[in-house]
């Protein structure tokens, strides 16, 4: 491993140009991460699919199933940490290698999968303000807890990566919220479009059934295409925002050139 020869250039963006990278590593990695995100995201589709069954609740007012739109947009949120985290890990690796490994990347999942439970999952509603504590768990591998003197656990560094960082945070996440929203409402009107068109399906407008699947079954998938979306986009946040503050980029290089010093004196 050549850590001054990575896949993604490690160097600081701008908000538009990890745009733009975010766009380009999908293209690139579109196989792989479809699987990785996949492996997360099924069961838990399913899991949703089980749990909503008895919810399928018809709201004549707006036409639409509101409530269970509105209930598996919770659980869909809950569940984003784990859903991509191997899809997160997948591009951890990409950094630095030609061809991720499958394997690796299950040994990591389990190994962090304690810590994203605590986290992610029992302590959700504190943690939705630490947008990277799904990184730091699962690319810097800190113990939950250490002795005193003995190196920092996973919350110690979840702090220092986040502090003084409260208004650009609030501000990307405005950002990537509006995103969202935009990538849904296009993709979401152009499938109901096409429904329109080839199936004479006027479900959307006129109001069918509950059991209509875009309402049931596109609706989830859709929002774990945009969870997916966002999983690359934060990644790449995140790593930006370790090069502005810890300059990542001097320290690779610097690593680099200690490793070639070692084995030219060898």
């Amino acid at each position: 491993m050549k850590l001054d020869e990575t896949r993604i250039v490690v160097r600081y963006r701008s908000k538009s140009d990890v745009l733009d990278l975010a766009v380009k590593v999908l293209r690139v990695y579109a196989g792989p991460l479809t699987v990785a995100l996949a492996a997360g995201v099924v069961p838990l589709f399913l899991l949703n699919l089980w749990l909503l069954a008895d919810f399928r609740f018809y709201d004549f007012v707006w036409g639409l199933p509101i409530n269970y739109m509105i209930l598996t947009t919770l659980l869909v949120f809950l569940e984003v940490p784990l859903a991509t985290a191997p899809a997160t890990l997948l591009l951890g690796q990409t950094v630095f290698r030609q061809k991720p490994d499958a394997r690796s990347i299950a040994r990591e999942f389990r190994q962090s999968l304690p810590q994203l439970i605590v986290y992610q999952v029992l302590l959700r509603p504190i943690t939705i303000f630490y947008p990277f504590l799904t990184e730091i768990i699962l690319l810097e591998r800190n113990p939950m807890r250490v002795a005193q003197g003995n190196g920092k656990s996973t919350w110690a560094r979840n702090r220092e990566l986040h502090r003084d960082e409260s208004a650009d945070l609030i501000i990307n996440g405005f950002l990537n919220f509006c995103l969202g929203l935009v990538l849904f409402g296009t993709t979401w009107f152009s499938l109901a479009m096409l429904r329109t068109l080839f199936l004479g399906d006027w479900g959307l407008v006129t109001g069918a059934a509950i059991d209509r699947p875009m309402y049931t079954y596109y609706y989830q998938v859709l929002l774990w295409a945009i969870a997916g979306f966002t999983t690359v986009l934060r990644f790449l946040s995140y790593l930006n925002l370790g090069i502005r503050r810890e300059g990542w980029d001097v320290e690779l290089q610097l690593r680099a050139e200690r490793s070639r010093l070692s084995q030219h004196l060898l």
